[in-house]
């Protein structure tokens, strides 16, 4: 082919042009392909491919060294110039097609004792401009999931000039041919600690299962949460676990009951490294969403067991940003426009199976999918409030209290405000303070509980709780009225909305007076610590309530 046809046109007193090697444009296309990953069927059509563009105006420049017999009839052509030209198009795809399966041949047998090597590759894929010298690795096969790496920032002349794109980068682990690892660890043993190690050498592949789990090992130590960890969790945490979390609850350990004001400032503290929130029962999870929306905005840490089965000797802390708090886990986000991890499993109750049972005792006997009386007085043998008619997060809370209370000896001395928050671990001293502030709203059971250790009815806090609650309770809607009154009354004569937090505004409210009439009441409003506030909730904004904040120069509205 290359003797017979000429595609270079002869320039006049030049001369004819270049000589076309067809055998070397085969073996260059096929071998830029097939060794990158391409299957011998893409190969070969690349190859097709490149051969028909290299031949689209080529013609016949010597007829003796068309390959016989003929394959195109004479009749129909002017002239034998132009059954020549037409001569090639039936015969060269065979031709490559016979040259193709040779190489392929070929490649087949010297593939079959080239040995492979596990590598991870972080900052994938490997399209930035800075990636032109190890591109080659793209053509090696992926062996499981990829994980959360980096963002890649276009922020400098060679990454825009060279077109780059920015967004989430991920670690890949590839199936790498033995002396292209062997090749990158000696360059990477090269750089300075200060740059940085990209790659990560592993072990030999086996081309079996065992492949995966070397996979998975190697991805763990660039992102130790892979997809399906949790998913063999066991339902209660190991002894090691348990002990730790034991150890946590009773030393930094957050308290999450109590009013709004006070979760905004218990949620202060995880933010600042002063505490954190220890799993300890089915109903932690819901604890944990009800401060979520102030942790949405700070880089928090989660420890978490790492693995399928849940191990207890594979350990790792994430950094990331609380995404969501739901029954089957904590959605962390790792930054970098990357997909929220779930860290799965945030339960932890020795008994998980009790909700059911829960469940069912609380329909009627005669109707479909009750608890059988035999299962119930089972339960019942065991803990006679296994369920009770109140909250199980009180009985749970009572259990506590109780050996605190009687290794007391009938109640610590002092106000109960001076009393010791937590027991081991549990916030028992505050819910003695509240039982005994609550106890005509009390069941008769939950008195006789309480009566059972010695704790009785506290006149002087019953008289403060309903001393508190007869006093007018200001909503949020109002709170947010009052706030903005207060920030466009300093906007209108500052002229900017950057409030410090100390500054306090004086607002004018109408409100009732104990005879009944209206009388205007002047109260002091900090707007600097409400706008703040406003901040970290806006996702709970309406768009009404931005806009209005967005008319008075907010800028984050």
């Amino acid at each position: 082919m290359s003797a017979a046809v000429d595609t270079a046109p002869r320039h006049r007193g030049y001369g004819g042009g270049p000589d076309l090697d067809v055998g070397a444009l085969v073996c260059g296309v096929w071998l830029g392909a097939r060794p990158r990953g391409r299957t011998a069927g893409q190969a070969a059509e690349l190859t097709r491919a490149a051969a028909a563009e290299r031949l689209a105006g080529a013609r016949v420049a010597d007829m003796t060294r068309l390959p016989p017999p003929p394959r195109t009839l004479g009749a129909g052509y002017d002239n034998p110039t132009a059954w020549a030209n037409r001569e090639p198009a039936p015969w060269w795809p065979a031709a490559i097609e016979a040259m193709c399966a040779r190489l392929e041949a070929d490649f087949e047998a010297e593939s079959a004792g080239a040995a492979t090597r596990l590598l991870l590759v972080r900052n994938w894929p490997l399209t930035g401009t800075r990636d032109a010298p190890v591109a080659y690795l793209a053509a090696c096969p992926v062996l499981g999931p990829l994980v959360a790496h980096d963002h890649r920032r276009v922020d400098d002349y060679v990454s825009w000039s060279g077109g780059d794109t920015a967004g989430p980068t991920y670690s890949a682990v590839l199936q790498a041919p033995a002396h292209l690892v062997a090749k990158i660890e000696k360059e990477q043993a090269a750089l300075s600690p200060h740059d940085g190690f990209r790659f990560t050498a592993g072990p030999p592949a086996t081309g079996g299962a065992g492949d995966l789990e070397a996979a998975d090992d190697l991805l763990r130590t660039a992102f130790p949460v892979l997809p399906g960890d949790g998913d063999g969790e066991p339902p209660r945490p190991p002894g090691a676990v348990a002990a730790q979390r034991r150890a946590r609850r009773a030393g930094r350990a957050l308290h999450l009951d109590g009013d709004e004001k006070q979760l905004h400032h218990t949620a202060a503290r995880p933010r600042d490294g002063h505490g954190s929130w220890v799993p300890d029962g089915p109903d932690d999870a819901e604890h944990l969403a009800r401060i979520a929306p102030w942790l949405s905005w700070s880089t928090l840490r989660v420890d978490v067991l790492c693995g399928a089965d849940g191990r207890a000797d594979r350990r790792a802390g994430l950094f990331g940003t609380l995404e969501s708090v739901t029954a089957a886990g904590i959605g962390l986000s790792p930054g970098g426009r990357h997909r929220p991890s779930t860290c799965p499993g945030t339960g932890s109750s020795p008994w998980p199976w009790l909700s059911e049972p829960r469940s069912a005792a609380q329909i009627p006997a005669d109707e479909p999918g009750t608890l059988a009386p035999e299962q119930r007085r089972a339960l019942e043998e065991i803990d006679p409030f296994w369920c009770p008619a109140w909250p199980i997060t009180w009985q749970r809370a009572y259990v506590g209290a109780r050996p605190w209370w009687l290794e007391s000896d009938g109640g610590p001395t002092g106000r109960p405000s001076r009393w010791r928050p937590s027991f081991e671990g549990e916030q028992v001293g505050r819910f003695m303070v509240r039982v005994r502030a609550e106890w005509p709203a009390l069941e008769e059971e939950q008195r006789d509980l309480l009566s059972a250790v010695g704790v009785e009815e506290d006149q002087e806090l019953v008289a403060a709780k309903a001393a508190a609650e007869a006093e007018p309770t200001v909503s949020r809607t109002d709170r947010f009225a009052q706030g903005l009154a207060a920030l466009a009354q300093f906007v209108e004569r500052e002229r900017h909305a950057i409030v410090r937090r100390p500054r306090k505004e004086p607002v004018e409210a109408v409100e009732a007076s104990p005879g009944g009439e209206e009388q205007v009441v002047v109260s002091y409003f900090a707007p600097g610590t409400w706008l703040n506030n406003q901040k970290a909730r806006r996702a709970k904004l309406t768009p009404g309530q931005l806009a209005q904040l967005a008319e008075h120069g907010v800028e984050w509205a």
